[in-house]
């Protein structure tokens, strides 16, 4: 439903945050995108608002960044004003799993990215993962904690030791809830006891001075699953939901499991089980004018590991930007 791609131009980007912060006082600005250091026009952008934000000790921070060497030195330009941290979403353990969710992420991008950011005195990173990815295995999990302690390394081999005895990682794990029109949208969510049972496995492993690590809570996850794919029920139970009392329950002191899966019953079984292609999904009343041949298709292409290159326009592969598919090479 995000396709095709579009990309906000940059003169619009500049005036309206130095218009936001004008307006609000906020002493931070975040560039919020699933990779902003895709953005064509960032270095530009981030030029044309240091010269507002710096006197002003106004941070810029870009809360994901691909991982590579040009990411961290844009970061590394923007750590002039106010040097927080880095935050990388690797998103799996392994290179293996990387390629079956899409995120073309070598375990070379990863530590030359590692390297570039400890070169540049960065003593604060943030790494974000899931759990729950189809085809994932106990060795991908255990790959989670494999880079945390690699990140633990490069740091004690680049960083001076009192630098690095100030090494900060944040390991932050969630459990991948499926979406609809997406590839994934008939693949199985992992249930709340399994999720308990690998964040108790990944904890074990996750022992260092230099380590915070964070969970997803998984029952937040299973309510987050009813209501990506529930059915028509779904309405009904959030309604149910809220007169029990599940209020502001997005905040984790507030949530309420029982309340959900009281009110939920089987509908929450449902909404996380595996679909086949041939289902009649209850999401499939909503055109969003991606061709389900193509979500089946790249589907497969995740179970083989076969990476497909970005959306772009004109490319006719899925269906948005015409109104019937072709089959592209490589696409």
């Amino acid at each position: 439903m995000y396709r095709p791609l579009r990309e906000k131009a940059a003169d619009a980007t500049v005036s309206e945050a130095i218009e936001t912060l004008r307006a609000t006082g906020y002493e931070e600005l975040g560039f919020v995108s699933l990779s902003t250091s895709d953005y064509p026009a960032l270095v530009d952008v981030l030029d044309r608002l240091m010269p507002f934000c710096a006197p002003r000790g106004i941070g810029i921070s870009l809360p994901s960044l691909r991982m590579d060497s040009f990411s961290v030195g844009v970061a590394d330009r923007l750590g002039e004003v106010k040097k927080a941290g880095l935050t990388f979403a690797p998103e799996a353990g392994t290179e293996r799993l990387r390629a079956v969710i899409n995120k073309n992420l070598s375990q070379a991008d990863i530590e030359a990215a590692l390297d570039a950011a400890f070169e540049r005195g960065w003593q604060k990173i943030k790494l974000y993962f899931m759990i729950g990815l189809p085809t994932e295995t106990e060795e991908d999990r255990d790959g989670i904690a494999d880079l945390a302690f690699l990140t633990i390394e490069r740091a004690r081999t680049l960083l001076p030791r009192q630098m690095f005895n100030r090494l900060s990682v944040h390991v932050s794990v969630s459990t991948f809830v499926p979406k609809a029109h997406t590839p994934f949208q008939w693949e199985r969510q992992m249930s709340a006891p399994e999720a308990r049972r690998a964040i108790e496995r990944l904890r074990a492993r996750l022992r260092s001075r230099h380590l915070r690590v964070s969970f997803h809570d998984p029952e937040m996850a299973e309510v987050e699953g009813l209501l990506a794919r529930g059915d028509r029920r779904a309405g009904d139970i959030l309604y149910a939901a809220w007169k029990r009392g599940a209020v502001f329950d997005g905040w984790k002191e507030r949530f309420r499991a029982d309340i959900w899966r009281e009110v939920a019953g089987p509908a929450l079984a449902d909404a996380l089980r595996e679909r086949s292609p041939d289902d009649v999904l209850p999401w499939d009343i909503i055109d969003a004018r991606i061709d389900r041949r193509f979500l089946a298709r790249e589907r497969e292409r995740a179970r083989a590991a076969r990476p497909t290159p970005p959306c772009r326009p004109g490319c006719r592969a899925c269906g948005v930007c015409s109104d019937e598919v072709e089959v592209v090479e490589g696409a």
